[in-house]
């Protein structure tokens, strides 16, 4: 969740990065603009680095590991997070919403590699 803060306009807005180097992936804050995949309204799970990081300095402390841990933040949509960052900012976005047939076929087979190797990892 942390990568939302990437050009965060606030005056210490650069603390809410943590130890996350900067990298603009869907929303750019200074422009109010954003790359949204879809229709924006599929939700997905945001974590904090700092939870990560109590959670694995939790697990790390116990006695006996089960086979599988988890832990999950926060189940949002992307549309949401556009609403949230607009009362935050006083702004209006300006989001680009992309459908899978606007990629290239090479660019599909990438991105369904990567969905098939991370399904595999969680298998």
């Amino acid at each position: 969740m942390n990568y939302l803060a990437v050009g965060n306009p606030k005056p210490d807005g650069a603390k809410a990065l943590g130890h996350i180097t900067p990298f603009p992936y869907v929303f750019d804050f200074k422009s109010l603009k954003a790359n949204v995949p879809g229709d924006g309204e599929k939700r997905m799970v945001f974590t904090a680095t700092e939870d990560i990081g109590k959670f694995v300095a939790t697990v790390t402390q116990l006695t006996t590991w089960e086979e599988h841990s988890e832990m999950k933040g926060d189940w949002v949509t992307f549309n949401q997070i556009i609403s949230m960052v607009e009362s935050i900012l006083g702004g209006k976005f300006i989001p680009r919403y992309s459908i899978l047939e606007q990629y290239s076929h090479s660019q599909k087979r990438l991105m369904s590699s990567t969905i098939l190797r991370k399904k595999s990892q969680l298998d």
